[in-house]
């Protein structure tokens, strides 16, 4: 019962980025807290999304990885690997790509990043005294490195 509740949690969360996402796909492991999923079509939606100045002719996510820390939800972050990233990408027709707006979108991804980053050394620190050196040690243990 509870397999089939988080099953349907998950599909519907990668439902907004995946076509035809089928919870016979998901091996969802409850009592580890792992889930996986291979071979996801994306939709071409997804980067209309990101602003990006493209169309996605074609999107495969060859893996999802996601740890559920199950008896630590609320201390412990949820932790989503993918893998095998395959996209094939066009400009529109006639469209040209404005070197500027390449600079701008790259800015604000990084911004993004740093912002990320910032966030997560503020509540590591406000919650468990954690300074900028732990933090950072912190999110590699978390990727795994």
């Amino acid at each position: 019962m509870f397999e089939k509740y988080v099953s349907g949690i998950l599909v519907d969360v990668l439902s907004e980025f995946a076509e035809d996402v089928d919870p016979k796909q998901l091996n969802l492991k409850i009592m580890s807290g792992e889930a996986s999923l291979r071979n996801l079509k994306l939709k071409p939606s997804l980067l209309a999304k990101m602003g990006l100045p493209f169309v996605m002719t074609k999107g495969i996510c060859g893996k999802v990885d996601i740890r559920i820390p199950i008896t630590s939800l609320q201390s412990v972050p949820c932790v989503v690997t993918i893998s095998d990233f395959f996209v094939t990408l066009q400009t529109p027709m006639g469209a040209s790509v404005d070197p500027k707006f390449l600079q701008q979108q790259e800015l604000r991804v990084k911004m993004q990043i740093v912002e990320a980053f910032e966030e997560e050394r503020k509540r590591l620190s406000a919650e468990k005294g954690v300074n900028t050196r732990e933090a950072i040690e912190h999110a590699k243990e978390l990727e795994g490195g």
